[in-house]
């Protein structure tokens, strides 16, 4: 009840079938404590950051000028302005919107009765999909 943090029940309403599968729970972490809610990935240095959705180490930057070929292979969004992390190997081009890459891993929605997780859904390094699903 969200008027007092003191409730009252009947013991054989507690304990009815209809209520309580018999499981006793007394010890057992609830799930709001298994949720992490650390920083969804390594702090490398200053603007610098590994990502778990990607090998390589990925660095802040601003985006000036829109580039038809800078999506963001979180969300597979176009990246038009902004802040974005951007892959430091020369060859690579894995970005995320700076959004995208502090989502965090595990997240509850009231529509939902479970604890939503964050997936990885890569196909190769083009996906044009994203890494969110």
């Amino acid at each position: 009840c969200s008027k007092g943090e003191a409730y009252f029940v009947h013991s054989k309403c507690a304990v009815d079938r209809k209520v309580w599968d018999g499981i006793e729970l007394d010890g057992v972490p609830e799930e709001d404590d298994l949720i992490d809610d650390g920083e969804p990935f390594k702090r490398i240095a200053d603007g610098i950051i590994l990502h778990p959705f990607h090998s390589h180490n990925l660095r802040l930057k601003i985006i000036k000028a829109y580039d038809e070929y800078n999506y963001c292979r979180g969300c597979a969004l176009p990246i038009y302005e902004g802040q974005f992390y951007s892959c430091m190997e020369m060859e690579c081009k894995f970005i995320l919107h700076q959004s995208c890459a502090s989502a965090p891993r595990m997240k509850r929605h009231p529509l939902h009765p479970y604890p939503l997780t964050l997936k990885v859904a890569i196909k190769g390094p083009d996906n044009a999909e994203g890494i969110f699903k």
